[in-house]
């Protein structure tokens, strides 16, 4: 795993992260953004190094939270009762997506 850090204005940085795609063997890579000194940038470099060796690197996501309680909901479904479901998805639209912006 290999990466660098590029400065992009006062404060904010770039943080590029070079990874092989297993299928094809290219180079793909991985763009975040860091605010604050380098030495911020750089711990958050490394947290990122470390997550994607280990295995527990998320992708960022441009989900809403509405569509992510969609998602979250349907593979309950079957193995919740009928009732169970029905409060999850209530709480789900009335509470959360009304609380999200």
């Amino acid at each position: 795993m290999k990466g660098h850090l590029r400065e992009r204005a006062a404060g904010s940085w770039a943080i590029v992260l070079e990874q092989c795609d297993a299928a094809t063997g290219k180079r793909k890579r991985k763009w975040h953004s860091s605010k604050g000194i380098k030495r911020q940038a750089q711990v958050e470099w490394a947290r990122l190094i470390s997550e994607m060796k280990d295995g527990s690197y998320v992708e960022p996501s441009k989900l809403t939270l509405s569509q992510f309680t969609d998602r979250w909901l349907r593979p309950i479904k079957p193995n919740a009762s009928p009732r169970t479901h029905e409060r999850y998805e209530q709480l789900a639209t009335s509470v959360i997506d009304k609380e999200a912006f």
